[in-house]
């Protein structure tokens, strides 16, 4: 390892990557099968560990290569489309080597971390929804890169989350709290190939109070059956025996929003 730092820096990468393609090569050849599993949980943790170190790696090549715009010179529009046009990986997989990249180049704490595998890609990625949630806060949290840090090696991805927004309202509360005030709304309708309709979204306070009482109001006299489904006589039949209607709630809204759309 000393020998490779005293060589130039571009050389000593190559051969730290040749070295780790030949150990790579090497453990896909043992026969797992014949592996005693007395210590297998052993060796995984390493190598879940050493995962993350040359992710980290990755990353931090990634972040270099970009800045170089080696990649324009092949007439790539971007370095994420030159990793995708040079592998394999799909475009988001590509996008978020250099965005970890880009990432760690602020927090350089978190990114220590993250090389020496304290910390997993998960937790650089719960850091970058966060700094992007919270964007007036960016400078706030590079500031305190070193407890960020400390918090991350001390619990998982999604606990790590919400342990960075508590951190956030205690830097600055009113950036916080006007962020959560004004989450973004929405309302997101696409056809899939199937030729069914889906539908997402979010309500502001208002508009959400009025669609759930006008859902409410129309599905309240509901006869136990009214879907269009071909069924609506013998499910109905079934429900009067019953005595109570048999369908879900999702099933009642669906049939309250058909009711809206034919008042409409």
């Amino acid at each position: 390892m000393t020998a490779l730092l005293d060589l130039d820096a571009n050389l000593a990468l190559s051969h730290a990557v040749s070295l780790m393609e030949e150990a790579a090569a090497a453990l896909a050849d043992i026969p797992m099968d014949a592996v005693m599993a007395a210590s297998l949980g052993e060796e995984l943790v390493r190598l879940r560990r050493l995962t993350r170190q040359l992710e980290a790696a990755s990353a931090t090549v990634s972040q270099r290569f970009a800045a170089s715009y080696e990649w324009a010179d092949d007439g790539a529009r971007s370095p994420v489309r030159w990793i995708q046009g040079s592998s394999n990986d799909s475009f988001e997989s590509a996008r978020s080597v250099i965005d970890r990249g880009a990432l760690i180049s602020d927090f350089p704490c978190v990114g220590s971390a993250w090389r020496r595998g304290e910390i997993s890609a998960q937790h650089i990625d719960a850091l970058a929804r966060l700094r992007r949630r919270y964007a007036a806060l960016s400078d706030d949290l590079i500031a305190i890169d070193d407890a960020i840090t400390e918090v991350a090696r001390r619990c998982e991805p999604r606990e790590f989350y919400e342990r960075l927004r508590h951190l956030c309202h205690q830097v600055n509360p009113d950036a916080v709290n006007d962020r959560d005030r004004t989450r973004p709304t929405g309302l997101h309708v696409s056809l899939l190939l199937d030729g069914l309709v889906r539908v997402d979204g979010t309500l502001d306070a208002e508009l959400g109070g009025r669609f759930m009482a006008a859902l409410e109001s129309a599905r309240r006299d509901l006869p136990q059956d009214s879907s269009p489904d071909g069924h609506g006589a013998a499910s109905h039949e079934s429900s009067s025996c019953m005595g109570s209607d048999v369908r879900t709630t999702s099933q009642r809204n669906l049939d309250g929003l058909r009711r809206i759309l034919d008042a409409a």
